[in-house]
């Protein structure tokens, strides 16, 4: 069950949204988008993310993961999609993030949630344990 972030709703509130910020907070990240009253809009993802670019995957955690995320700031999304086992956003340049829809052993309820022009979006934790 991803919620309301799997929602054609939320995709279509998503698409072509610039990404303005990215702030690190121990184990989980949150992104800052444009918004449409002249404030971010911003999702917290808990989960494990991954940065793929010109083919090649960084992880949280590993060397270049920060670098290749914040390098996203400026660009708008392309495309949102999700299945069974990943959150996808896609920017304009190709630059692919995504992040798994499942945590097995963790408590958190959700993988992600955030506030879109005060729409509040839960993506939930889809762990079968």
């Amino acid at each position: 069950m991803c919620k309301d972030g799997c929602s054609p709703a939320f995709k279509a509130l998503m698409k072509n949204r610039r990404l303005t910020g990215v702030t690190f907070i121990h184990s989980w990240v949150t992104l800052s988008f444009e918004g449409e009253e002249k404030s971010d809009d911003g999702i917290t993802i808990y989960s494990r993310i991954t940065v793929e670019k010109l083919n090649r995957q960084y992880s949280i955690g590993e060397a270049g993961f920060r670098d290749k995320l914040c390098e996203l700031m400026g660009e708008s999304i392309a495309e949102v999609s999700s299945n069974k086992t990943h959150f996808t956003f896609v920017f304009k340049n190709k630059t692919i993030l995504f992040f798994e829809l499942s945590m097995p052993g963790d408590s958190y309820p959700e993988v992600a949630q955030g506030d879109f022009g005060g729409q509040l979006i839960a993506i939930m934790n889809e762990r079968t344990d």
